[in-house]
C-alpha cells in the first residue's frame, strides 16, 4: 500500500481554484459507485480525469442498497445465467481483494408462498457451477425456528459491503492515482465547444461557478442520468426507469435471525432479505416504480407491507422497534411491466465523446468502469489495457485515529458524511450515533458542520 495522499477541505478548495487550468480526459458527473469506479480505471490507466459529484460522494443509490454483493440467486429464475456468472466474477474478486467485503452465510427459505425444494436445489447447484464458493446444497427442515408455512431452508454463502465506503475508497483510490474528485459541486450546463466539452459547475458550499473542460463526459449519475443527458441536449431513453427500494432496521437484540434469511413475500411473492449486521438488523426491500430520482420518501404502507411479509417468517415485528430506514432508487434500463421483470445489466450509451451508464449494480461496477474505459479510449484514440482493473488502492487498517485520518484522507466536509458514509454509525450502530457526533463536533470544531447542505438529512 502506498503512502496516503492528502485529500481534504483543503485540497477540493485548491482543486476547485484551478479547476479550469486543464483539460480533462474525462469529466465524470455522478460521485457514487460507477463514477468512483470509473475515476479510479481512468486514472490508474494514466488518464486525466475529473470526478463532480453534487452532493457527498455515495449520498444517492450507492448507500441505498441492501449492502449485498452477489450474483443474484433469482436472476437464474429469469434465464440470465451470463449476467450472474458475471456477478459472480465480480463478488469472488471483491472478497479476495477489499478489506470491506465479507462473507455471509445465507438461509434461502422454501415452504408455503415461498419458493419450491426442488427449484432452489436446482438454483444452487447452477450458483455453485457458475461461481464457485459454495457446497453442494443440502435441505434442513424447519424446525421452530421459522413460521409454520416454511418447510425448510438451503445455506448459500454470499458476500455484503458497506456500500457507502466502498465508494469512499474508490474515490480516494481514483484520487491517489491523478483524479481530481470533488463532493458537493454540481454540473449545471453542459456545452460542447470547439472539440470540447465546457461545464459549468457550482460549489454547493460557496455558491461559486466554476468551468471544467473535458475532452470526453461520463455520465454516471445513475437515477439522475436522463437529467444529465437533457443538460447536454440528448434524448432521454424510454427504456430507463427507476425503482424505489426502502430498508428498515432494527436492533439486533430484538431482531437476530444468526444467518441472513431470504424468502418470498406471501403477499406478492417478491425477494425479501433479513440480514444481521453489526449492532443492527436490515428488513428489506420493496421493488416500486417512481418517477422522481428524488423521490426518497418512505410511505407507510410500504413500510408495513415489509413488516407484514417479515410476520409469516419471524413472527410479529414491533412497528415502534424500528429504530432507522432507509431508502434507495435504482436506476434500470429494459422492458418489464414490473420493476422486478426489468434486468439489472447495465447498458452504455455513447454519442460523440458523451457517454452514459444506464443500469447496473454494486457488484458489477467493475466490470461497468472497464467498459466504460475501452469506449473513452476509443474516442479519445488512445490504446489500454484494462484486465484487473481498477483496484482499490487504499485502506484505514494501520491509521491510529481513525476521526482525524478520515478528515485529512476521504475528504468530508459535514459531521453526516462521517456518520452515514464514512463510518456507517448513523445506520449499522444508531445507539452510538449521538457519542460519535459529539466526538467529531470536539475534533473539528469549525471544521466540520453539522448535518448537510440547505439543512438536509440522512432517512432516519
Amino acid at each position: 500500500m502506498n503512502m496516503e495522499k492528502e485529500f481534504s477541505a483543503s485540497t477540493r478548495e485548491r482543486d476547485l481554484d484551478s479547476l479550469g487550468e486543464t483539460v480533462f480526459d474525462a469529466v465524470i458527473i455522478g460521485g457514487g459507485i460507477i463514477g468512483s469506479g470509473c475515476a479510479s480505471i481512468l486514472s490508474q490507466l494514466g488518464l486525466k480525469p475529473l470526478l463532480l459529484e453534487k452532493n457527498d460522494f455515495a449520498s444517492g443509490t450507492s448507500s441505498g442498497s441492501s449492502k449485498l454483493i452477489h450474483g443474484g440467486i433469482r436472476y437464474l429464475d429469469q434465464g440470465k445465467l451470463l449476467l450472474t456468472r458475471n456477478l459472480l466474477k465480480e463478488r469472488n474478486y471483491l472478497l479476495e481483494n477489499s478489506e470491506l467485503v465479507r462473507p455471509v452465510e445465507f438461509r434461502i427459505l422454501t415452504g408455503s408462498g415461498s419458493w419450491k425444494p426442488w427449484k432452489i436445489r436446482l438454483g444452487l447447484i447452477l450458483y455453485r457451477i457458475l461461481g464457485g464458493k459454495n457446497k453442494f446444497p443440502v435441505f434442513f427442515k424447519n424446525t421452530g425456528e421459522y413460521g409454520s408455512g416454511i418447510d425448510g431452508y438451503f445455506t448459500y454463502m454470499d458476500a455484503v459491503a458497506d456500500d457507502a465506503e466502498l465508494v469512499i475508497y474508490n474515490v480516494v483510490s481514483a484520487h491517489k492515482s491523478g483524479s481530481i474528485c470533488l463532493n458537493y459541486t454540481r454540473a449545471e450546463t453542459i456545452e460542447r465547444d470547439d472539440g470540447e466539452f465546457r461545464i459549468e459547475v457550482r460549489d454547493m458550499v460557496s455558491g461559486k461557478k466554476h468551468i471544467a473542460r473535458g475532452r470526453t463526459v461520463i455520465n454516471a449519475a445513475g437515477p439522475w442520468a436522463s437529467e444529465i443527458m437533457g443538460l447536454a441536449g440528448l434524448q432521454f431513453r424510454e427504456k430507463f426507469r427507476l425503482s424505489r427500494g426502502i430498508h428498515l432496521i432494527f436492533m439486533r437484540d430484538y431482531l437476530d435471525t444468526g444467518s441472513a434469511l431470504a424468502f418470498k413475500s406471501k403477499i406478492d411473492g417478491r425477494q425479501i432479505f433479513i440480514i444481521p449486521w453489526e449492532h443492527v438488523t436490515l428488513l428489506g426491500t420493496t421493488d416500486t416504480f417512481v418517477e422522481d430520482p428524488d423521490q426518497l420518501s418512505i410511505p407507510e404502507n410500504e413500510v408495513e407491507y415489509l413488516l407484514e411479509s417479515a410476520k409469516y417468517v419471524v413472527g410479529k415485528l414491533d412497528r415502534e422497534k424500528v429504530v432507522g430506514s432507509y431508502s434507495g432508487i435504482r436506476p434500470l434500463y429494459g422492458e418489464g411491466e414490473t420493476p422486478g421483470e426489468i434486468s439489472r445489466d447495465f447498458t452504455v450509451v455513447s454519442d460523440k465523446g458523451f457517454i452514459s451508464v444506464l443500469g447496473g449494480k454494486i457488484t458489477d461496477y467493475r466490470r461497468v468502469s472497464r467498459r466504460v474505459a475501452l469506449e473513452t479510449a476509443k474516442y479519445l484514440g488512445v490504446q489500454v489495457r484494462v484486465k484487473g482493473l481498477p483496484v482499490i488502492d487504499y485502506s484505514r487498517k494501520n491509521c491510529s485515529d481513525i476521526y482525524r485520518h478520515i478528515l485529512k484522507y476521504e475528504c468530508p466536509l459535514y459531521t453526516e458524511d462521517v456518520l452515514r458514509r464514512r463510518t456507517g454509525t448513523g445506520l449499522f450502530n444508531p445507539e452510538k450515533r449521538d457519542e460519535e457526533m459529539m466526538k467529531i463536533r470536539e475534533l473539528f470544531g469549525k471544521n466540520m458542520k453539522d448535518g448537510e447542505p440547505d439543512g438536509k438529512r440522512p432517512d432516519s
